[in-house]
């Protein structure tokens, strides 16, 4: 039941069928806090597999890497107290068909945009799109974040950031990446 004006990569979806997926991560967590970092980083590596030794009708895989560091600039040694957060985060991502499978899945392509990738664009705006101009997703991502916050209280921290990414199709094109600069309250 898909509407006559569903997106391109809605109608090519049409049809059922089954994943059967195994996922692993591998994860180093040293930040002083989970939520409101002071100082510290964080890395982890996600790995994906799907197919049909899983009793699935796809066969794909999918690798995810971050990193963020934090840097509380308090700790520098100057003589005036700076009461910020400095961070840089970077993810990279790669996921592609094979086997039986001819395109990746719309639900496990990367979609590079929106409040938790490069903030300043709509979900999937600053990756590819289709021929109608919806979002179509990609299978590579290359995002950095860098903000740097000050903690009004003790739960609640402005913050300004740029962020800088792309998703593409089978290559990465540094040269089309999207940027957006912004300010923000993190609770």
């Amino acid at each position: 039941d898909i509407s006559k004006d569903a997106p391109d990569i809605i109608k090519d979806e049409e049809g059922t069928t089954t994943v059967g997926m195994v996922t692993t991560f591998i994860s180093r967590d040293l930040r002083d806090n989970r939520f409101l970092p002071h100082r510290g980083n964080y890395f982890r590596i996600t790995t994906q597999v799907a197919s049909d030794a899983f009793g699935g009708d796809e066969d794909f895989y999918k690798v995810i890497g971050t990193y963020a560091h934090y840097f509380n600039l308090r700790e520098l040694p100057v003589d005036v107290e700076l009461p910020f957060v400095a961070s840089v985060r970077a993810k990279v991502g790669y996921a592609d068909a094979f086997g039986g499978t001819d395109r990746l899945p719309i639900d496990y392509r990367f979609y590079v945009g929106g409040d938790t990738s490069v903030r300043g664009f709509k979900w999937g705006e600053a990756g590819p799109k289709d021929s109608g101009g919806d979002p179509e997703g990609a299978n590579r991502e290359l995002i950095f974040n860098f903000e740097l916050g000050y903690d009004v209280i003790k739960m609640l921290r402005l913050i300004t950031f740029v962020d800088v990414g792309g998703g593409w199709w089978n290559s990465y094109k540094l040269g089309d990446m999207r940027k957006s600069a912004g300010v923000g309250l993190r609770v």
